[in-house]
């Protein structure tokens, strides 16, 4: 078995998270599955709610009749880019299957930090012991008999659902669901001001880049990073079709971005600065803290930001991202939300593979008239 450091983060808490589903995994009398098949079959994160989900979450949950419509969720233990495909993968399946749609407490927890919600159904508060009160039917197996599984079981999906090509009909409301919050929103645009200001053009294009985590995942298609010139090529696309347009860089490996993409139309992510300098000890300096950055000139109250400060700073530059004109993506779904939010025209890669990834599958099927996928053979 190939040893766990070389896994990527998404499998890495699915391990970690496995001795939590033995509840699930005794419900499926199945104990024999393999990792591969548990990951299909069962959620990747733990069906267990009672130490993480707050007492009055759960003051108005009721037993789930046999007669109810059955009720579609998702338990996923992934990030933020992760549990916004999941939400919208649920949304809008339910939709299309005519079942309740219920999102666990963690996901709607992680989605508050950074979106204004409106109220939702969580499941703990919908429904009194989700894991061991109810039948968990796996979405493939409901679609091979619906009749048999519409009313009284929980419907849940594979592990990291992302179905693009279903939810892609009902991203007008979806970005209604999915505001920023004000914080978050001031924060990108004052960046993407400053950009504007300094550079003095009025387009700009966000240039996603991951590499660090994504690679081992990958690997396991046959795939590899795109490099410099694929990145080189979409922004002298942009620079053509725009003429007026500065690029910012967002990047869980910055270091290596600006090593390689350096130029006068190119700006980098004020974010991880920002975040270093929120751990400080707050009498370290001052209350206000000045933020030494070429397109962030000083934020008035660290604390303003609060818990956006978390996580490595992904919900501001997520934030950023919504906030561009246009895009360039690398892998992933954070930037595919990026792209999503902004509603702008998006460059992805195309053919970095020897075997499709199911998500840049369902993204192609999305076919999505904003999105140009690039082929990186023929750069």
């Amino acid at each position: 078995m190939e040893p766990i450091e070389t896994r990527s983060k998404c499998v890495k808490n699915f391990l970690s998270s496995k001795e939590n589903l033995s509840p699930e995994i005794e419900m499926t009398g199945r104990g024999d599955w393999t990792l591969s098949q548990l990951h299909h079959n069962l959620g990747s994160g733990p069906c267990d709610f009672d130490e993480e989900t707050p007492a009055h979450v759960r003051t108005m949950c009721k037993p789930m009749g046999a007669t109810n419509t059955s009720v579609l969720a998702n338990f996923n233990n992934g990030r933020l880019g992760n549990q916004i495909s999941s939400f919208a993968s649920v949304f809008s399946l339910s939709r299309r299957l005519g079942l309740q749609a219920a999102y666990p407490y963690r996901t709607v927890r992680l989605l508050q930090q950074l979106f204004d919600l409106p109220p939702l159904q969580i499941l703990e508060s919908q429904i009194c012991d989700p894991c061991t009160g109810l039948h968990h039917v796996h979405l493939d197996e409901y679609n091979g008999s619906p009749a048999d599984f519409h009313r009284g079981h929980l419907i849940h999906t594979e592990a990291y659902p992302n179905y693009v090509e279903v939810y892609s009909a009902d991203l007008e409301e979806l970005r209604k669901i999915l505001k920023l919050k004000s914080e978050a929103k001031n924060y990108a645009n004052t960046v993407h001001s400053n950009i504007k200001r300094k550079s003095g053009k009025s387009n700009t294009v966000c240039v996603h880049i991951r590499r660090k985590d994504y690679q081992s995942y990958l690997a396991g298609f046959g795939g590899r990073s795109v490099g410099v010139a694929y990145l080189n090529r979409a922004m002298q696309i942009w620079r053509r079709q725009l003429g007026d347009v500065v690029f910012l860089v967002v990047s869980d490996d910055l270091d290596w971005s600006r090593k390689k993409l350096v130029d006068d139309d190119i700006y980098y992510s004020p974010t991880p600065s920002l975040v270093e300098k929120s751990k400080l000890p707050r009498d370290s300096v001052a209350e206000n803290i000045a933020i030494e950055d070429d397109i962030l000139h000083s934020i008035e109250d660290r604390l303003e930001l609060g818990d956006l400060l978390g996580n490595n700073g992904a919900e501001l530059d997520l934030a950023l991202l919504a906030a561009c004109n246009h895009s360039i993506n690398t892998f992933g779904t954070f930037g595919m939300w990026g792209a999503l939010l902004s509603a702008g025209e998006s460059i992805f890669p195309d053919n970095f593979y020897e075997n499709e990834p199911p998500d840049h599958r369902r993204m192609k099927l999305a076919k999505n008239s904003n999105w140009t996928f690039l082929d990186v053979n023929e750069i």
